[in-house]
């Protein structure tokens, strides 16, 4: 699991997030899984998610990766860690993040309990209700500099952490540190 200490839930780019996870790992079409997974094999699978709380945020990107290839796989995520920190992502990325989070949140809400919860949880933690409506017109607002930025703030030496499970021989802990200290 590598993982950065995110920001909180009332965030100025709290969306930005959403669509940025959803282009690096939040889907089988993003960027981690086809190029870590698809094109090198070198996990069994991949994802990011994004967390965010009333004190603080993360967001972590976990994979399942043979204890023999964990640096191959460390330095793979980090190169698109790194690409969507320095270049700006394609418009059809962007379009797709942002139809993918809107679809996904129309079929979330096909059970009434399901409506209840999604707006219940917004009254009771944010004190505010959106409709779907205003949170997508928050989401279709979101631009390619927007993404750059967020993952510039989000992606430094200074909030970036590892986790790993699996043998000590099987992980060069210097090596390792190299890897992480991309910025």
């Amino acid at each position: 699991c590598l993982g950065a200490r995110g920001f909180d839930k009332t965030d100025k780019d709290r969306y930005v997030a959403k669509v940025m996870n959803v282009i690096l790992g939040g889907n089988m079409s993003s960027r981690l899984f086809i190029a870590v997974r698809e094109r090198q094999g070198l996990c069994y699978y991949i994802h990011s998610s994004v967390g965010s709380y009333h004190d603080t945020g993360e967001f972590d990107i976990q994979a399942g990766v043979d204890t023999t290839r964990i640096p191959q796989a460390v330095e793979a995520i980090i190169r698109e860690v790194r690409t969507i920190r320095d270049e700006k992502v394609t418009a059809k990325e962007l379009h797709k993040a942002k139809e993918y989070i809107k679809g996904k949140t129309v079929l979330s809400l096909e059970d009434s309990s399901d409506v209840i919860q999604y707006y219940g949880m917004q009254e009771l933690l944010d004190g505010q209700v959106l409709t779907l409506d205003e949170k997508f017109r928050l989401i279709d607002q979101v631009t390619a500099d927007d993404i750059q930025k967020y993952a510039a703030r989000l992606f430094t030496d200074d909030r970036l952490n590892c986790a790993l499970i699996a043998p000590p021989s099987a992980v060069n802990l210097e090596q390792l540190n190299k890897l992480l200290h991309y910025a």
